[in-house]
């Protein structure tokens, strides 16, 4: 036995590398920090704030908090006013004072256009003016995975060419999303807010995004909009308020909006009293169930197929009141024992 033991402990020492250093100095095999770190953390030496804003980004780049901050009085927590920002709040906090107006904007000091925003992953609370504010110069971006809660005004409001993806908007002073034209909303929440869950203006779409308890319209829906398996439940104005014309909505649902006794709130209104609704909207497999009123259809030149009114009540009485259409739409209707009986490609059903 010692002979093998002996044997091995040759072989493994015939086999071992040389032991005697290369020449020269000892030189990194690492990484330098910038390599595993290309981003820059906000600071006081890296994005000195002003008189506005806790930080201000003043250069393109990717940018990050190492931590939760608070915006003093008077002040907002984070200013860009440049285009080509991304900034990655990576799950932390920000929060403001009493007078604190805004969580992040966009300003542009030179009045010109900027773009090409990204901001995802944390929270903005506590702001009196918005959580995100943009202007009409910051256009082109994304927001993601950002929750916009108690601040004064709005949740989120930007202007034209945004994405917000995964965002919740709640107990907001006013609206939860505000968003001019061209903009994409995606799988958004807007509950509590204290007006409207959602106010998109022109030529926007809004794909399962749900409005709940909110204490005006659940969506506030401008021109040319398109909003597809939206949903708005108990909110005390109306579900969907069809504010202008040409608006496609394809299985939305609204549910129990019914505000209170003194106010008559449809699931979906189509209202010829608000200024420059000339109709020409597009509600294919929507229902409205539990409001005061299903479908209230007030202008002319709709074009309503395949929905669907169940036990929507004036004032919870008894009367049904699933499809209050105007004549000059084509809404076709079937109703009790015909429903099932019915070979109609469009007709909208009442029960």
């Amino acid at each position: 036995m010692r002979t093998i033991a002996a044997a091995l402990m040759l072989s493994s020492i015939a086999l071992a590398g040389p032991l005697t250093p290369p020449p020269g100095g000892v030189q990194s095999t690492g990484k330098t920090t910038n390599q595993i770190e290309p981003r820059t953390f906000l600071s006081q030496a890296n994005t000195p704030g002003d008189a506005d804003a806790l930080f201000v980004i003043t250069q393109p780049g990717s940018y990050y908090l190492e931590g939760n901050i608070q915006a003093p009085a008077g002040r907002s927590g984070i200013k860009i006013s440049t285009s080509g920002v991304t900034l990655d709040l990576n799950g932390f906090s920000i929060t403001g004072t009493s007078t604190s107006p805004n969580g992040i904007e966009f300003v542009d000091p030179s009045f010109g256009r900027f773009q090409q925003f990204h901001i995802r992953n944390g929270h903005i609370s506590g702001f009196t003016d918005n959580g995100i504010s943009g202007n009409v110069r910051a256009a082109g971006g994304t927001i993601t995975d950002i929750t916009a809660a108690d601040n004064g005004q709005n949740g989120i409001a930007v202007e034209d060419s945004f994405v917000i993806e995964n965002c919740v908007a709640r107990n907001n002073g006013r609206i939860g999303f505000v968003v001019n034209r061209d903009c994409i909303l995606v799988d958004c929440i807007a509950r509590g807010n204290g007006s409207d869950g959602f106010a998109v203006n022109f030529i926007n779409r809004l794909d399962r995004c749900h409005a709940v308890f909110n204490a005006g319209d659940g969506f506030q829906v401008g021109r040319a909009n398109r909003l597809t398996n939206c949903y708005a439940q108990s909110n005390e104005t109306s579900g969907f308020n069809l504010s202008v014309d040409d608006c496609v909505l394809i299985a939305c649902s609204a549910y129990q909006n019914d505000g209170n006794l003194a106010t008559t709130v449809a699931g979906f209104l189509v209202n010829a009293a608000n200024t420059g609704n000339t109709g020409r909207h597009t509600l294919i497999d929507c229902v409205a169930s539990e409001n005061d009123i299903g479908f209230d259809v007030n202008s002319v030149g709709n074009f309503l197929r395949g929905n669907r009114g169940v036990d929507n009540r004036l004032n919870n009485t008894a009367a049904l009141l699933n499809f209050a259409v105007v004549s000059g739409n084509v809404a076709p209707l079937v109703t009790g024992s015909s429903v099932t009986a019915s070979t109609s490609a469009i007709a909208n059903i009442n029960q």
